[in-house]
């Protein structure tokens, strides 16, 4: 019955001129979670629509929609490798986006793998389980492209909360990983999306003196006992971030 509500109310996705564009608008929205935007409050809701098509449509279905939200994400995410490509390669424009399509459609399998696994789920258990399992099926596949293949865990959700000092406090005991763990869990909880917002939005009205502050602590943190696999989160966003200064993303 609960699987049958869920389907009719998400019945509108069942058209492509309504599903395609907030399956496009989620990928962009993710893109913006990440440098040189840093609009990491948008992360929170950017799933949204892929966990919607998996309550409503057929694990086919789901699998290929989620497939195109992420291909369209990570082609944007990765855009920077045309600069390389066209500076260290001899790859001609526009080819040397080839490649880049190519490891986008991998690692937008990933997405397109979990929607169809939440869509079987919600025809076996309902929707509510289904959405309860998204966050450990999403931790799986983010763990297996970080592993697989010698790895590419570049855009993990994890990453886009790197200035939301309150959100990475688990970092310290799960690493990245429990990151993008609370941040699928908020989709499959729509109060808490609420109650981090509002939270977010006070601490936002201080963000002058938190920028300053981690720029004071930057180095410490580095070296803290007690803060070590906070810190780790820390430099890896510094790290990807110095990457992007120097293929010319980010101004120095």
């Amino acid at each position: 019955m609960a699987a049958d509500q869920a389907a009719v109310g998400l019945a509108f996705l069942e058209k492509a001129r309504l599903r395609l564009p907030l399956l496009f608008g989620s990928a962009l929205l993710g893109v913006l979670a990440y440098p040189t935007v840093n609009w990491h409050l948008v992360i929170w809701v950017s799933l949204v629509p892929v966990f919607a098509s998996a309550l409503a449509r057929t694990p086919r279905q789901a699998f290929f929609d989620g497939w195109l939200q992420g291909i369209v994400f990570f082609t944007l995410l990765l855009r920077w490798l045309d600069h390389t490509f066209r500076t260290y390669s001899v790859i001609p424009w526009p080819l040397t986006w080839l490649p880049i399509l190519g490891l986008a459609g991998y690692c937008g399998l990933y997405t397109g793998l979990v929607a169809a696994g939440v869509s079987w789920l919600r025809c076996r258990l309902g929707p509510a389980p289904s959405l309860a399992a998204a966050p450990v099926l999403w931790i799986a596949g983010e763990w297996v492209r970080g592993h697989a293949l010698s790895g590419f865990p570049w855009g993990l959700l994890g990453y886009s909360q790197a200035f939301a000092l309150p959100v990475i406090q688990i970092a310290e005991w799960t690493g990245v990983y429990g990151v993008s763990f609370l941040v699928v869990v908020s989709k499959a909880t729509p109060p808490d999306v609420v109650r981090y917002l509002h939270d977010a939005t006070r601490a936002a009205m201080d963000e002058a003196s938190f920028t300053n502050f981690a720029k004071a602590r930057v180095i410490e943190l580095d070296y803290r006992a007690g803060d070590k696999l906070r810190a780790d989160l820390w430099q890896e966003f510094r790290n990807h971030t110095e990457i992007l200064k120097r293929i010319g993303m980010i101004k120095k």
